[in-house]
């Protein structure tokens, strides 16, 4: 993710701990992370976080402090969100390292630092010694990041390593899917709560999805989205193939996949409730 992403993320984190938490705990819990005198500077925590980042305990790629933060108030919505945000930028480093050690290997940095230039600052360029340091001088001028992969694209077009370029393009999909997934999630969502209090019934299917071997794995909301060109497409499936008339998904949402559905009828409600009823487990009931 990119470092607006990032800052936005310690905001809504500080100010959930915020409400969740009296300061003087936190400082106690991160007196470790802090340097002898710095505690009078901390008002709050998004000034802690400050404080942490000055002492190098807190960063982008750095959030172990954030973690066991969120888990001693047992924010876990939070901590699931961090968790995201640190796999998104695992995979994101992860393709950098493989790129670079492909580029080291050509040995012609004079080439890279010509692709780039128009984008660099002069005064920049001094400070380029090798791959790494050109990527991160992109990255510190917001040329390179989690959501700015153009530049990769071209240095890697110049070098004719097709074969990375088609990971990068790979990654880039991947990411706008999620997006794209996160946006409809949350479209989702409001629809869902718009319409509730007028709903004849809504139902929430969850879903298992059988292995070869035929075990049985639960599977997240993304990796099922992966198997479909789009959102609407997915939707679209599930509303003709698995749903019974007068019904229509009002939401998917993760926990082995549940689908919210609304019945628009009675009848239709007492239709979908005997269709899926064997599968559920004997406490849950249609609201």
């Amino acid at each position: 993710m990119s470092a607006i992403e990032y800052s936005y993320l310690l905001i809504e984190i500080s100010e959930k701990l915020d409400e969740l938490s009296p300061i003087h705990r936190l400082l106690f819990t991160c007196r470790k992370y802090l340097a002898s005198g710095s505690v009078e500077n901390i008002q709050d925590t998004l000034s802690l976080f400050k404080e942490l980042e000055e002492q190098q305990n807190l960063g982008i790629d750095n959030l172990v402090v954030i973690k066991e933060l969120l888990k001693s108030v047992r924010e876990w919505s939070l901590f699931g969100k961090v968790k995201r945000f640190e796999n998104k930028r695992k995979e994101y480093n992860t393709l950098l390292e493989e790129i670079i050690a492909v580029l080291d290997e050509l040995n012609d940095l004079e080439r890279l630092v010509l692709v780039c230039r128009g984008k660099l600052s002069e005064e920049s360029e001094g400070l380029i010694e090798d791959v790494r340091s050109l990527f991160k001088v992109l990255e510190n001028q917001n040329i390179l990041g989690l959501d700015r992969l153009d530049i990769l694209k071209e240095i890697l077009t110049e070098t004719e390593k097709k074969d990375l370029l088609k990971d990068v393009e790979e990654f880039e999909e991947r990411r706008n899917m999620e997006d794209e997934f996160e946006r409809k999630k949350a479209q989702a969502a409001a629809l869902a709560s718009s319409v509730r209090n007028s709903l004849t019934g809504v139902v929430n299917i969850k879903t298992v999805f059988k292995l070869f071997a035929g075990s049985l794995a639960i599977v997240s909301v993304t990796e099922v989205l992966s198997g479909w060109s789009s959102y609407d497409r997915l939707v679209a499936a599930v509303q003709s193939c698995v749903l019974p008339a007068g019904t229509n998904l009002v939401q998917i949402a993760d926990g082995c996949v549940c689908l919210t559905v609304q019945a628009e009828t009675l009848s239709a409600l007492t239709t979908l409730w005997k269709l899926y009823r064997p599968r559920w487990n004997p406490s849950e009931t249609p609201v």
